[in-house]
Order: structure tokens, then sequence, then C-alpha cells
């Protein structure tokens, strides 16, 4: 059913990924995409390309100026591809005014135009139905455009899936592996837990946790310094109830090196974290070879090298961390992630220095709208992307904002009276805001960030700042 609040034509909505019960009453995720994180086995995967050069406050890039409303082309697409029909689509004007909205066909699309300054947003509602009580999930997520909209705008959607439930809901898995020279202990990682341990075979007992009833397992083999020596490992292994014997063997596969190197490093840095992991996912969690280092209060340069598991996994990430804020109330923090189906082994370097800084400020007092500065005259990247998260009755409600790199705000748009409930309210209780300004290698600026898709997320390389206030 189309709904046309004023007059307007032709934006071209396609949706694209595997999910029919997108929309107002919908199992859908909100879409991820943080650059990186802070920390821990969290080498992240995201895409963004190179920032031209100057204050990052000069809002630039590819959909600013103009004064003719545009035909957009807007795809949602998810991993795994496919249209995604019944998913609510609105186009508000520069004032935050609702113009059109739409939900999507049984092929994913619909068509309106976006008037210069205005912006197009997605609304989705969700139950995570495996929790007890189920937790209702209600996000917005709206791209702005400063002046005339882009062609293409690409939404990514993420969805959390329930667990798989075997019959009885618990199995033993023994493993076992010869004695490897050199190892002190011996990490054991499955798609539904984990366990050290000095001996060569182990009983673990694992909870229902995969969402496919197949599950990999992974032997790392440390020496006293924490560091691996080599790798043994199983891939889709059956989950069933009672006692399974996995003896694996070693791969015997030589680590390759990568050279790490941070300059230019603020000198009201906390701590640094490099770096660089394996991952396989099959069935429950990721499955991760790690390989880190952590430096407090880390000199203006650094330099080591990581050791990395090439034989194992199927994502590579490398990544390198900046903490400077870090308490109860605020984080922020400059990171770098490259990422790749297969190991890039070349060297990996962050100058911390390169990219502006944008830090979030308190919302207005009613919430509604998003408040951020610069901090620090760098280059300007491909995208900055504004978060708010509440809570209400036990759900979680989110904004999330997208909108070419530089100082300002952004208010909350009018929501069509089925969704009005979408918005944060007086009742509500804002828990987290944050900023982030990210740049791809890949990509150049903010239209591209568009066609692309919002928010970051997969195989790439990422560079970003992000600020959280709580």
């Amino acid at each position: 059913m189309k709904t046309v609040w004023a007059a307007l034509v032709g934006l071209a909505v396609v949706a694209c990924g595997d999910d029919s019960t997108c929309g107002q009453a919908s199992n859908c995720q909100i879409g991820g995409g943080l650059a990186g994180g802070s920390g821990g086995e969290s080498a992240g995967g995201s895409a963004m390309g190179a920032g031209e050069p100057g204050g990052a406050s000069a809002t630039g890039g590819e959909g600013a100026g103009g004064s003719a409303p545009t035909i957009t082309t807007i795809y949602v697409e998810s991993a795994d591809g496919g249209g995604i029909k019944d998913l609510e689509v609105m186009v508000n004007g520069p004032d935050g005014e609702l113009l059109f909205e739409e939900l999507t066909d049984t092929n994913g699309s619909t068509t309106a135009t976006i008037p210069p300054g205005g912006s197009v947003s997605l609304l989705r509602q969700y139950d995570l139905t495996w929790l007890d009580p189920i937790q209702k999930q209600r996000s917005v997520e709206t791209v702005f455009f400063d002046g005339a909209p882009s062609g293409i705008v690409r939404f990514l959607i993420r969805r959390p899936t329930a667990p798989y439930d075997p019959p009885n809901g618990v199995m033993n898995l023994t493993v076992s592996y010869p004695a490897k020279a050199g190892a002190a202990d011996y990490l054991i990682k499955t798609s539904c837990g984990q366990q050290s341990t000095p001996s060569t075979q182990v009983t673990l007992t694992l909870p229902s946790c995969t969402t496919n009833g197949l599950f990999d397992v992974l032997v790392v083999a440390r020496n006293a310094a924490g560091d691996i020596v080599d790798h043994a490992h199983a891939e889709g292994l059956a989950f069933a109830a009672g006692l399974v014997n996995s003896p694996l063997s070693w791969a015997n596969s030589p680590l390759t090196a990568i050279d790490f190197s941070v300059t230019n490093i603020p000198a009201e840095a906390l701590q640094l974290t490099t770096n660089t992991i394996a991952k396989q996912k099959q069935g429950g969690r990721t499955i991760t070879a790690l390989t880190q280092d952590f430096v407090a209060d880390p000199a203006s340069q650094y330099g080591a090298l990581l050791a990395h598991v090439t034989a194992y996994g199927s994502e590579h990430c490398q990544q390198a961390t900046v903490d400077l804020v870090s308490d109860a109330s605020a984080t922020a923090f400059i990171n770098k992630v490259r990422c790749r189906e297969t190991a890039d082994v070349s060297d990996f370097a962050l100058d911390a220095s390169r990219l502006a800084r944008f830090d979030v400020l308190p919302p207005s007092p009613d919430g509604l709208v998003a408040h951020w500065e610069e901090t620090w005259a760098g280059e300007a990247g491909d995208l900055l992307t504004i978060r708010q998260y509440w809570t209400r009755d036990g759900g979680i409600g989110s904004w999330t904002a997208f909108k070419a790199p530089g100082s300002g705000e952004a208010a909350f748009p009018e929501l069509p009276p089925p969704f009005s409930d979408f918005g944060i309210g007086g009742e509500d209780s804002l828990v987290q805001s944050s900023v982030i300004h990210e740049d791809d290698v890949q990509l150049d600026g903010y239209a591209d960030a568009l066609v692309t898709g919002v928010p970051f997320g997969g195989l790439g390389d990422i560079e970003g700042y992000t600020s959280h206030a709580y």
C-alpha cells in the first residue's frame, strides 16, 4: 500500500535479501558495522575508502549541492541476497516532514523522488523469540542528503538467527591430538565453547548453540609466551547429544609474520591494541586463531611482528586500535581494520593522526536531535554514522543516521502514524549515543559509500574514529 504525504514521483527502491517478513511486524536485524572495536578478539570486518585531503569540516563528496529533486534507486540487501518484501520505506523533506511511505513489493522495490536536503529511511521491527522474555527490537535507519540526493542508496541488513536446538540440548565432545614440540598448552575452540589445557585430550560439555546443527573444532598449540606454534582443526561436524570423539592432526603449516606499524599516536592515548586473526564460522559462534599485542601508555610510534595462521579460516583480518578515552561515561578510539577472504600478509600501517575526529555531544532534551563536533582537523573520510539506542519495556529502540563527514546535527524524521512508536519517547531511557567517522580505501566519498552499502561491513579496508557516550 502506497501513501503519498506530498506530491512526489519516482524513487526506485529495490530491497534484496531472503527475509519475506520485514516491515512493521517482521523479524529483521538492525544493521551493524562499527569501525572495529577496542581490544579483544574482535578484528572486525568492514569496507571504507580513501578520504580527500583537507579539513573534514568542509563537508564534501557527491550528493551535496543541486536544487532539483532526484530519482534515486534504493537497495536493501542481506548477506545472502534476494528481495525483501513488505519493508517500510519513507522519504522526508529537508525539514523532516513526511512526504512518502510505501512497503516494498514482492520483488523488494518501490519508487519515489527525494527532494534536495531530504532523507530516506528504513523502519524495521523484529522479535528475538529465543530470549525469555521475548525482546522486541525497533530500528529506524536514515540516509541524509545535504543537497541533491545521490542516484543510488544501498542499505545492508544483518539478521540475528536463533540457536539450533538438538534433541537433548547438550553434547559431550572428546578432542584428542598428538603432543606438539614447543607447546606449553593447547586452546580448544568450538562453535559452542572453548577450553585450555596442558594435556593432549579434553572432554567438553557443550550446550546447544549452532544455527544449522554443524560445528567446527580448532586446537591451537601455544608456547610458554602464548604464541601460536601450530593448529589442528575439523569442520562441519554434526552436533548430536551423547559422546563424540574427534581425533585431530596438526596442520604443520608455517606461520607468517605481518609487520604492524602505528605512527603519530596521540599523547593522551591510554592503550594500543594490535591483532591478526583467522576466522571461521560454522553454525554457532565464530572460531578464531588470534595473535595480539597490548601496549599501555604507548609512545608516539609503534612497530611489531605478529604471526598469522594463513592455512585456516574463511576470513583473515588485521586490526590496530588506539584507545583515547575509556570510562563509565564515554569511550573514544582510533582504529583500522583490514579483512580478506584469504590471508593478506603485507605490511599493516595506521597513521593515527590522518583522519578527522568527531566527538558526540549530548542530544536535545527530547532525544530527537543528535549533535557532534569536530575535535581533530584531519582528513575527511567517506561516512559519518550517528547512532542512538534507548530502552522501553524490556525492548530496544535505535536510530542510525548516515551523513557526509562534517560537524553538525541530525534531527529524527517525522514518522508515519502506524510507526509512531518507533521514535524515542518521554518514557524511554537513552542508553548510548555515538558518532563514527569512517574511511574505506576502496571508496571515494559519501555517494560512493551509499552505493557500496551502509552501515559498512564485510571485507575491505576501514579506518575510523569512534566516540561513544553512555
